[in-house]
């Protein structure tokens, strides 16, 4: 958490709220995640496999707490796929996204 707050797996409490007329811009959190999926070995394993059998994901993210019931985040994501995956009439090895959210607890 870039602004001082206490990092929780349940969700960050900003010290200052959201009020930018008095210079309060909430909490910001950098997130990053690293995963795979392999499909060669173990219970997933597939004999036949005609998509991607070993697939690496790499994310990186900013969450902007507004208070303790708003959240923006925005997540970029970057896919590796080991084989090429057909999307249409395309072949690709990787696969990029932009993913925003607003949320609302309560």
């Amino acid at each position: 958490v870039l602004t001082g707050e206490d990092a929780s797996y349940k969700s960050v409490v900003p010290i200052n709220a959201f009020d930018p007329l008095n210079g309060r811009w909430g909490a910001f959190e950098i997130a990053g995640r690293v995963s795979n999926v392999d499909v060669n070995s173990g219970p997933l394993k597939a004999k036949r496999a005609k998509g991607s059998d070993n697939t690496w994901a790499y994310t990186g993210g900013l969450n902007w707490y507004l208070n303790r019931a708003f959240k923006v985040q925005l997540n970029y994501e970057r896919t590796d796929f080991s084989k090429n995956v057909t999307f249409g009439s395309t072949k690709r090895d990787h696969e990029d996204v932009l993913l925003s959210r607003f949320q609302i607890a309560f």
